[in-house]
């Protein structure tokens, strides 16, 4: 869901150009030390994506991007949600949502 937020929904063109940057929230009642890494990292990845290709991307070739930092984010230790099954990360188009 983090991917298909927008931004700039209902801002003119010249208060949306005055955005700099973005921040990825956590409510913490919904997490604590045990849940803090799974959680952030994979949603502050695909805030970054948002952020990065702009507002209305294309998930489909979105997803690629975000399964490769998962994997090598797990691969480092960090205990990261999957964002799909993983047949549907390695068969890209075969899954739908």
């Amino acid at each position: 869901q983090s991917y298909t937020f927008d931004p700039t929904a209902n801002l003119s063109n010249s208060e949306a150009e005055l955005i700099l940057g973005g921040e990825h929230l956590l409510w913490t009642e919904q997490s604590g030390p045990s849940t803090l890494e799974s959680i952030v990292w994979p949603r502050a990845a695909a805030g970054a994506e948002l952020f990065w290709s702009g507002a209305g991307g294309n998930l489909t070739s979105a997803l690629p991007r975000l399964h490769d930092l998962a994997y090598r984010m797990e691969n480092r230790g960090a205990n990261v949600i999957k964002l799909q099954p993983e047949w549907c990360a390695l068969r890209p188009g075969m899954c739908t949502f």
